[in-house]
């Protein structure tokens, strides 16, 4: 009887060893990325009905609440003396800027959307590590859109690699050289062929940003990035 209580505690110790031991060697589930608030990279947003691709330089600057698309007939370089703007889309505050520089011209798209949010991935849940552009990456998928995916690199900076595009913009939009750190000014200089607007400067409480996703279903058809509440 004292040999068979004995197996039953040595059973017992020995579970709770392996249970400990597998716990602990369980992977903690990523929290959904925060973007850095100063980076620029290449975009290459591809259709998947023609597989046509069209190649964007991104400059965004979360800390100035400015960005910048400067929009390209072929793959971006700074030593490409070849590639010519076909338009440039600017963030300044709250108001988008479209500018044509081929014809000299430029419009106001709006003045109520703001840069998008560096948090605007909160409202994602992780579905694992896949391999993609030949290195290992987090799988992302909004909670409030299960058709779009976000994909970053499995490092501690957690790199844009690709995101889906909306419902209505068929297709993905990958990101190339991605260089972190502070944004020329310069780049963001309003043309002096654009309208005047009366504008007064933001202050935007990063913590209160948390909370708030950057799509709004009101706009079908823009990709545009309004700061609403998250549902």
């Amino acid at each position: 009887m004292k040999i068979k209580i004995i197996s039953i505690i040595v059973l017992f110790f020995y579970l709770n060893l392996v249970l400990n031991f597998e716990n602990k060697n369980e992977e903690p589930i990523p929290t959904p990325p925060i973007w850095p608030f100063e980076w620029n990279a290449t975009l290459a947003k591809t259709n998947p009905h023609n597989h046509e691709i069209v190649w964007t330089k991104f400059y965004y600057d979360w800390t100035n609440q400015k960005g910048r698309y400067d929009f390209f007939e072929n793959y971006w370089t700074p030593y490409s003396a070849k590639t010519v703007t076909n338009y440039t889309i600017l963030f300044i505050n709250t108001t988008i800027y479209y500018i044509y520089p081929l014809e000299n011209s430029c419009y106001i798209r709006a003045t109520d959307i703001g840069l998008i949010s560096p948090y605007w991935l909160q409202s994602t849940i992780f579905e694992g590590l896949t391999y993609l552009r030949g290195v290992w990456s987090q799988r992302w998928r909004f909670k409030w859109n299960p058709s779009l995916l976000y994909f970053n690199r499995a490092t501690p900076d957690l790199t844009p690699l690709r995101s889906t595009n909306q419902i209505n913009d068929l297709g993905a939009t990958d990101y190339y050289d991605f260089i972190l750190g502070a944004q020329n000014q310069s780049l963001f200089e309003i043309p002096s062929i654009c309208p005047k607007v009366n504008e007064t400067e933001i202050s935007v409480d990063i913590q209160e940003a948390k909370k708030w996703s950057v799509f709004d279903s009101n706009w079908p058809g823009w990709e545009h990035y309004k700061i609403k509440p998250q549902i």
